[in-house]
């Protein structure tokens, strides 16, 4: 998982006491820091991890969190099932690396559901990296619920490699 995280340029960041953040290899949780008022649970699966995000009303999390997903195999399927929830008047920014440096056969899925409520905002940067084989499919999903004055926004970029199947669908 250290190669990983230095290949994504943020292992220094995870080192940081003050910097929440989650590394998951295949459905293995590596590593996990949470800062005050950002709850989450995890659970291992088969294929993957159910990930619940809860971020307290009235808190804003100053600090970038971190979400590694990765997977080190050149043929494996990655499931990520998330929950994610915003009350009132918090705030989040998150940078998700998803890394995918010997795939030859991978297919990575997230289903989230994620509701941000009143006056809350979440911001989902999805940052890339995969073998240069092109042999992953990636199929992120999400159901995306917005309580009044809530501010939801998502990047997806793709920043070394090739991509086999991309196929984004957020509701």
């Amino acid at each position: 998982m250290n190669d990983l995280l230095q290949m994504a340029r943020v292992d220094k960041a995870l080192q940081d006491e003050d910097t929440a953040h989650l590394a998951i290899n295949l459905n293995e949780v590596a590593s996990k820091r949470l800062v005050p008022g950002l709850q989450v649970e995890t659970e291992e699966l088969d294929d993957g991890v159910a990930v619940d995000i809860v971020v307290e009303e009235d808190v804003q999390i100053d600090r970038r969190v971190h979400l590694c997903f990765g997977v080190t195999r050149e043929q494996a399927v990655q499931h990520i099932d998330m929950d994610v929830r915003l009350e009132p008047n918090a705030s989040i920014s998150v940078l998700s690396h998803c890394i995918f440096p010997r795939a030859v056969d991978v297919e990575h899925r997230m289903d989230a559901r994620i509701s941000v409520g009143e006056n809350a905002s979440y911001h989902y940067d999805e940052k890339h990296i995969h073998s240069e084989e092109g042999g992953i499919a990636v199929y992120p999903s999400a159901e995306v619920e917005l309580a009044p004055h809530a501010r939801f926004a998502t990047v997806f970029e793709l920043i070394q490699g090739r991509v086999g199947v991309l196929d984004i669908d957020y509701g």
